[in-house]
């Protein structure tokens, strides 16, 4: 498991209910490997202990480049959904709720693009994904929106100069 593909999603009523989610992506096949721990201390420890390991499907029209999926951050939201994001290409979104409640078949993936603007500004300063890029992070509110910041240079316009200190958010 690699530490940047891992989620931890707490949810349920308040009753330390949480689920870890690693991701993983093989290129057009990917996998989850899930582990759900109920608030409920009358299970026996076999059972909170027990991964489970679900296949995923990726969104087909219009997705992601899954060959070139590097995941900058993993962003719980609103108590239900791990976001898996690529500051270059999107955001993965898996119900997690619904994930574990689903015994049989693959989970689907949401893929949530960025605006055009984002995609078609800056390169990935490390194409390996080894190092993060601090011009753009991603995070999410109390209230369970999702901000992407992207920080750019700013390309010349026709009606003034630009110095090296000029830059776009």
């Amino acid at each position: 498991m690699a530490g940047d593909e891992i989620g931890i999603l707490c949810h349920g009523d308040g009753g330390g209910e949480f689920t870890v989610v690693d991701f993983t992506n093989f290129g057009h096949d990917g996998e989850l490997c899930l582990l759900h721990q109920h608030g409920s201390p009358e299970k026996d420890i076999e059972t909170l202990t027990q991964w489970r390991v679900k296949k995923v499907n990726f969104p087909q029209d219009n997705g992601p480049s899954v060959h070139h999926w590097i995941t900058d951050a993993v962003v719980p939201i609103d108590g239900r959904f791990l976001c898996w994001v690529d500051n270059y290409q999107g955001i993965l979104v898996l119900d997690v709720v619904l994930a574990i409640a689903d015994e049989e078949g693959p989970v689907q993936l949401r893929y949530i693009p960025l605006p055009e603007k984002a995609l078609q500004s800056g390169r990935r300063v490390d194409p390996d994904g080894d190092c993060p890029d601090a011009a753009r992070c991603v995070g999410a509110t109390a209230g369970g929106m999702v901000k992407l910041i992207c920080v750019d240079e700013a390309t010349s316009s026709s009606n003034r100069v630009m110095s090296s200190a000029d830059f776009t958010v």
